[in-house]
């Protein structure tokens, strides 16, 4: 910031010292381009190629440094022995309007008019320089592989808890903070009970979520769930309290601010701010990161035990496997913004075959395997039961119709997926 002010106020005092040096023998065109034009530019100039904060403070900062300046210039300028002469020479006048140079370059009236003129512009510039950027960055989020979504979607039961997965910059967090209503979707909606929580007041009563969350240093663990129920909750909420904060193992530290806490007791904490208002959906993002395999398990158990008693719906994102295969019935697993597969782990027993082209339940497959086969989203790729002779069977008639590209099995399903193998 006080780079960007030395660099203007070197600009100012460089353009009126040549103005100075010129004197009065200068145009009434280079008057205006040194007086009013070449600050305006260079300040701007100057303010857009700087990165830094762009504010009202800014602006009047700036314009009080020009106006400062040509201050001084004009002082200099009325008071040089051919000043009249200038005047004299530099009127144009041609009926309806009269342009002119006069005594009163330094009077207050003149100054404010600096000083508005160089706001003005400084402001109105920026303004149209951050409309662009928001539409530049609208578009990016529509087309950029990295942050984009395209045609998502699914349905979550009551009780289910859906393991995101994809690799970093999937379009997972991004899906989250869709729901969340942190950024706006291009198109589509967001239901919950068939009610769209994007038109809905209070839309995000019924979700709980765990996306990048801040906790406060001045306030005690207790302090925290009763803040967040003052925001968000009901009467009856604070009687959960001590419930909740037994489940995630903080009761005993509910006094004690979280700078004191480790790492996994602040993730044990977030969770019980979600978990306080008794949300239908939990929403929570890498909830294992920093965990201890202690507090890995607690976190696993008190996530089990939740949905146990409140028949809660998760989905969570989270690039520890093992820890979503532990907890996770099923599974969405998106790559590049697209929804790839929706697939139930069943305790990850199982086959997954790939096909090299749609698989057609024929009445010959239906009457043979219609209670050991499921087709999975991607219908190119059908779910088997272990059962070795009927797999064996299968094979045999999925080779007369179409070429088998893979053969997995379901244990090591997950870990496949997010490596970016069987796309």
């Amino acid at each position: 910031m006080f780079l960007k002010y030395f660099l203007i106020a070197l600009s100012n005092i460089f353009i009126f010292s040549i103005g100075i040096l010129w004197n009065t023998r200068m145009s009434l065109l280079a008057f205006i381009l040194i007086a009013y034009l070449l600050p305006i530019i260079l300040n701007n100039i100057i303010n857009l190629s700087i990165e830094g904060i762009r504010n009202v403070k800014i602006y009047v900062i700036t314009s009080g440094i020009t106006t400062f300046c040509y201050f001084i210039f004009s002082i200099y300028f009325i008071s040089r022995p051919g000043f009249d002469y200038f005047i004299s020479e530099n009127q144009i006048d041609t009926g309806s309007v009269s342009i002119e140079i006069n005594t009163g370059l330094a009077n207050i009236e003149q100054l404010i008019f600096v000083f508005l003129l160089n706001f003005m512009a400084l402001f109105l510039i920026s303004l149209f320089i951050r409309k662009k950027d928001l539409n530049v960055r609208n578009k990016k989020f529509k087309k950029s592989d990295r942050y984009s979504l395209k045609d998502v979607s699914f349905k979550v039961e009551q009780g289910e808890i859906v393991g995101l997965i994809g690799k970093n910059g999937a379009g997972k967090t991004t899906l989250m903070k869709l729901i969340a209503k942190a950024i706006k979707p291009t198109s589509g909606d967001v239901l919950i009970n068939e009610k769209s929580i994007l038109t809905t007041s209070n839309g995000l009563k019924d979700f709980g979520f765990m996306i990048e969350s801040a906790l406060f240093n001045h306030l005690n663990a207790l302090d925290h769930l009763k803040y967040f129920i003052s925001l968000n909750g009901k009467e009856t909420h604070y009687q959960n309290i001590e419930e909740v904060l037994k489940l995630v193992d903080l009761w005993e530290k509910r006094k004690v601010n979280p700078n004191n806490f480790s790492f996994g007791m602040k993730q044990r904490l977030s969770l019980a701010v979600c978990l306080v208002t008794e949300p239908k959906i939990l929403i929570l993002d890498e909830p294992f990161v920093g965990l201890d395999p202690n507090g890995v398990e607690k976190l696993i158990s008190t996530l089990q035990q939740w949905v146990q008693k409140q028949d809660t719906a998760i989905i969570i994102s989270s690039h520890q496997l093992s820890e979503l295969e532990a907890i996770c019935n099923r599974y969405l697993f998106i790559d590049n913004g697209e929804l790839k597969e929706d697939f139930n782990s069943e305790k990850n027993d199982g086959t997954i075959i790939e096909l090299n082209k749609d698989f057609a339940l024929t009445s010959v497959f239906k009457e043979k395997y219609k209670d050991y086969i499921a087709i999975t989203s991607a219908n190119n790729v059908i779910e088997v039961t272990t059962k070795k002779d009927i797999l064996n069977e299968l094979l045999s008639d999925l080779i007369q119709e179409y070429k088998i590209l893979s053969i997995k099995d379901k244990k090591d399903y997950i870990h496949q997926k997010f490596k970016g193998e069987n796309r």
